[in-house]
């Protein structure tokens, strides 16, 4: 399963899938070919926003989980980045038995998740990583609070 993230869609994987699902077609063996799941995060590109509010990363996990079930698989690998880190970061923490592999790029300095404890430092220790490395995701939060020219170009507004 692979989880984009903000301010993309599930478009962004569609140079990747077919060295997924057909390897041998880009000099790989065949028998390294993948079944590939590419939802699109609720609020995102098609994707209807969700019915409720507090619907998160957390959230999102479970109805990722729900989706594998209803198609199948009973384990799977998640891959995510950005909001779709924390994704499957939650998938890997709520679900261990189903995950065969976790895969993460750009974890953003709002979401730093304890794979191993399921839980995040200490609000010190976060603001403290926070103010030296998450300077790009806090001015995105910024951002995606007012939007104008710039927030004309993300999908979920």
């Amino acid at each position: 399963m692979l989880t984009h993230g903000w301010p993309g869609s599930f478009l962004e994987m569609q140079a990747i899938i077919p060295m997924l699902t057909d390897p041998a077609r880009f000099g790989g063996d065949a028998r390294d070919a993948f079944h590939v799941v590419v939802p699109s995060l609720p609020g995102y590109g098609f994707s209807a926003a969700p019915a409720a509010k507090g619907t998160g990363s957390y959230e999102v996990a479970g109805l990722w989980a729900e989706l594998m079930t209803g198609l199948g698989y009973q384990r799977f690998g998640a891959q995510g980045g950005d909001i779709g880190a924390g994704v499957s970061s939650w998938l890997a923490c709520r679900y261990p038995d189903r995950i065969a592999g976790l895969h993460l790029n750009f974890i953003p300095g709002s979401y730093r998740p304890s794979p191993a404890a399921a839980i995040l430092p200490p609000w010190s220790a976060r603001r403290r990583w926070r103010g030296r490395y998450g300077r790009f995701s806090s001015r995105c939060e910024i951002r995606a609070k007012h939007p104008g020219v710039d927030g004309a170009r993300y999908p979920a507004g």
